[in-house]
């Protein structure tokens, strides 16, 4: 069974503006709830994913705004938790 996160990819900016607007929180539990996220690990696996959106949609904010270099820190932070992110949370 899917999870509502499993259509999702966080790197399409679309995509990326429709996950924060729908799912305007960092809080773990509520948003694994919200998610579908089921199973042990749930809580910190919703806060990533929110954390990688925040992160990434700072990033094209500093890359439209020419500032490359802060851009690219906030783009190490999301590789860093995707790393994190068990497969069937990857896109």
């Amino acid at each position: 069974m899917k999870t509502e996160f499993e259509t999702i990819n966080l790197d399409d900016e679309q995509e990326l503006e429709s996950f924060l607007a729908s799912y305007n929180t960092t809080r773990g539990i509520r948003l694994a709830n919200l998610l579908g996220i089921p199973g042990k690990g749930r809580a910190r696996i919703a806060s990533s994913l929110s954390n990688y959106a925040w992160n990434k949609s700072t990033a094209i904010d500093c890359r439209k705004a020419g500032r490359i270099a802060e851009a690219q820190q906030y783009e190490a932070i999301c590789e860093r938790i995707y790393a994190t992110l068990p497969d069937q949370y990857r896109w």
